[in-house]
């Protein structure tokens, strides 16, 4: 594709960001980082959760301790909060579980062979699934207002997930919807679109075997004339 942004391929903020998952340029190690968190007690299903990164280029490696991002535009983060709230309970007969997570932080000083600044981070994300009689329905939605890109691109994202699973005894199936949008404001480039259907179901036949079979209609659109958009099946099977 033409665009220079990436795809939003997974669920996920970026901080969660692992290798293969979310952005390219995306530091891959923004995930392990030197961090303290802290989980409150479960109190009423109710349990808050902070974590706070000092520098997230700095991992106990030798290339760990720069507090600059580089010249290739690897992007890291500097004083990083990530917050969540999260419940697990019943209401009514329904199993409700919920979230709320957000972070923010501020990009690192580029280097002196830089040439742009990036964005700082703000994202959040929330969640919902409801289960009753073997099914459970859910949901997400995540606004990537900013993460690491240039800021004269001023580039923001955004994904939805839906889905419905069913298990009954040995059996379980399931169909999930995924579907994200990097927006790019700045810039000739256009928005960038992923969407993904999976369908799924499997049978334990014992103890450690349960044979699988999943497919999954992928469709990607970078919204560029000039190029050929991209969509495919993906079959999965094992046993």
């Amino acid at each position: 594709a033409g665009s220079t942004n990436n795809f939003k391929v997974v669920p996920g903020l970026p901080t969660a960001a692992l290798p293969g998952e979310a952005f390219a340029g995306t530091n891959t190690a923004r995930a392990t980082a030197n961090k303290i968190s802290y989980y409150t007690p479960r109190i009423s299903g109710l349990q808050a959760g902070l974590s706070y990164t000092p520098d997230q280029s700095e991992r106990g490696t030798t290339l760990g301790f720069s507090s600059e991002h580089t010249a290739n535009g690897t992007i890291a983060f500097e004083d990083v909060f990530n917050l969540g709230l999260n419940y697990q309970g019943e209401v009514q007969g329904i199993g409700v579980e919920a979230s709320i997570t957000g972070e923010s932080g501020k990009a690192e000083d580029p280097s002196s062979t830089a040439t742009t600044t990036d964005d700082d981070l703000k994202a959040f994300a929330i969640g919902l699934n409801l289960s009753y009689a073997g099914f459970t329905a859910g949901g997400s939605y995540a606004s990537l207002d900013e993460f690491g890109r240039t800021t004269t691109q001023n580039v923001e994202a955004d994904y939805w997930t839906a889905g419905i699973a069913y298990e009954f005894g040995p059996f379980a199936a399931s169909v999930t919807y995924l579907d994200s949008t990097v927006d790019n404001d700045g810039g000739a480039t256009q928005d960038a679109e992923f969407r993904n259907i999976s369908v799924g179901a499997d049978y334990q036949l014992a103890p450690g075997l349960v044979p699988y079979v999943e497919v999954s209609f992928v469709d990607t659109d970078d919204n560029d004339a000039a190029d050929v958009d991209n969509d495919g099946t993906v079959f999965v099977t094992r046993k």
